[in-house]
């Protein structure tokens, strides 16, 4: 089993907040250049308002907003949108079904991402059945707790975690603001899958966990 690092992050990486570097469950990754820029829809659809239960099917949308404990259910495929918030403990939910990619344009938004709301609910357990690609310099927010498995390619934007939960799978960004004290739980699997160059990611921490 490799031994667990604790320590001050290496130089490019910021880390904000008192989580620290906890020996054990975190492994954090070094900014990467290598996510395309996701194409803008155009022209620009309308925002896309939701209260209720829903469920959407791949395809192109403009502004997706989420209110009122609204689950959104996203079947399997690609989504190329300009940004997603929720608020009041609205939940984007993955269909057991297979694999979603998010691709965000996020254009005229500071904050193209806001999953702090509510939160993820990827019911597949599998980090990479849920990615979000985002090539913009704005702010991803991402709230951890059980369901919250994805991988975030984000590499120019400010990530930042809340909820103090725990957060599974990979996330890339030019800084990391872990002030929830949010665990990051990193799926070894998705090695495979890294951007590159892989020689700007650096794993600062490893443990094994049977399941």
């Amino acid at each position: 089993m490799p031994n667990a690092l604790v320590g001050a992050c290496p130089d490019g990486l910021q880390v904000n907040g008192g989580a620290g570097l906890i020996a054990g469950n975190n492994v954090i990754a070094q900014p990467v250049t290598s996510v395309p820029t996701p194409p803008v829809p155009n022209p620009l659809p309308p925002t896309t308002n939701l209260n209720n239960p829903t469920a959407l099917v791949p395809g192109t949308f403009g502004d997706i907003n989420l209110t009122g404990q609204t689950n959104l259910v996203l079947a399997p495929g690609v989504y190329n949108i300009n940004s997603i918030s929720l608020s009041g403990q609205s939940t984007v939910t993955i269909s057991p079904a297979g694999t979603v990619t998010i691709n965000v344009a996020g254009t005229g938004k500071a904050t193209p991402v806001d999953l702090e709301g509510g939160g993820i609910m990827n019911t597949t357990g599998v980090a990479g059945n849920f990615q979000i690609n985002y090539a913009g310099t704005g702010t991803i927010k991402v709230a951890g707790g059980a369901g919250s498995y994805a991988v975030i390619n984000s590499p120019n934007a400010a990530l930042k975690f809340t909820g103090g939960s725990n957060f599974y799978g990979s996330a890339i960004g030019a800084t990391v603001d872990d002030q929830g004290g949010t665990a990051l739980h990193f799926d070894t699997t998705l090695m495979n899958n890294v951007p590159t160059p892989a020689a700007n990611l650096v794993e600062l921490s490893v443990r094994e966990v049977s399941y």
